[in-house]
């Protein structure tokens, strides 16, 4: 990963709050759940990546958010600091141009979906016209935030929008053909996310994260995907796809280029207090960065591996963890 990779990670990591030290392998669970981006809390710096296992809070359920709010009125929200304008910098046009792309940004603005003052919880953008009113019809008498922010999104050079503008942070391709982008959680359509994309916007797969932070903004060449509820990994240097026929997976981070993997096994069985039926199940194995299963056994921080060998029958309690 280049300079402009190394800088993004870095700057994601002072974002986010999190270190550089590698993940506990004794009782980290590879991600399975769906991806998205955290919505907007005033209690926080930003808006971050969130963890695919981090809940909704209390609320949010699907059935229960109410449709934008028929207001007329901008209002003054809560200030919240916009995570992308400081990725924006960092972001590579000419990387963008070897696929024929122009990347930008557009100018949007927060919508507010419920009537709770300055607060505007769960806020997210959209894109306004040069009189700064919503695009989107039905948005037209929803409460805005006062101020202006934006979303990206890539048009063919010389040609039409490519990638929809629905991002809220700065795209940049990798040799691979494929970029990651952060699609923007909106609380009314209940999508959103981290996910790869190629240049022509064909493939679009679920991006895995660490810690909330997508692998690819990590010093990784190989990171993991989700298609159809299954794991594959990707190759950010060749373009190169491994089928997702894994149900569980250990990220490659900090792993010397081999990592664990699960087939036909239940997707919780390595998560943190994983139920006793999903342990020890399916058939779990080695592989390298090119997705070739490796004839030599994990490693003794597998811990739980090497349990399922040793202790047949008993649930495996990860060390520190109280799982009662």
């Amino acid at each position: 990963m280049g300079h402009v990779g190394r800088a993004r990670w870095l700057w994601c990591a002072c974002m986010a709050g999190i270190g550089c030290s590698r993940p506990s392998i004794h009782t980290a669970a590879p991600i399975t759940g769906s991806p998205r981006l955290e919505r907007q809390d005033t209690s926080e710096a930003g808006p971050s990546p969130a963890s695919s296992t981090r809940s909704r809070k209390a609320g949010a359920t699907r059935s229960n958010v109410p449709e934008p709010l028929q207001l007329s009125e901008s209002s003054e929200c809560t200030p919240i600091n916009d995570a992308a304008q400081y990725a924006r910098f960092l972001a590579s046009d000419s990387a963008n141009d070897s696929v024929g792309l122009v990347c930008f940004a557009k100018p949007a603005r927060y919508v507010c979906p419920r009537d709770d003052g300055s607060a505007c919880h769960d806020r997210f953008r959209v894109l306004v016209g040069e009189n700064g009113e919503p695009l989107e019809q039905r948005f037209h008498q929803s409460r805005l935030c006062n101020g202006a922010s934006s979303l990206y999104g890539c048009n063919r050079k010389g040609g039409g929008e490519v990638i929809p503008f629905i991002h809220s942070e700065p795209i940049e391709f990798t040799p691979s053909g494929f970029a990651l982008v952060a699609e923007e959680f909106r609380e009314d359509t209940h999508q959103g996310g981290y996910f790869y994309v190629d240049s022509r916007y064909e493939q679009k797969v679920e991006a895995l994260t660490i810690e909330g932070v997508a692998e690819s903004l990590l010093p990784l060449s190989v990171v993991r995907y989700r298609k159809d509820g299954k794991i594959g990994f990707l190759d950010l240097r060749s373009g190169k796809i491994t089928d997702p026929i894994f149900n569980a997976a250990f990220s490659f981070y900090a792993s010397g280029g081999r990592t664990l993997v699960c087939e036909d096994c239940d997707p919780k069985r390595w998560e943190e207090c994983a139920p006793p039926e999903a342990q020890c199940s399916g058939t779990a194995y080695l592989i390298d960065e090119r997705g070739k299963r490796l004839r030599e056994k994990p490693s003794e921080h597998y811990a739980e591996y090497w349990w399922c060998k040793r202790h047949r029958g008993q649930r495996f309690k990860p060390p520190g963890e109280d799982c009662d």
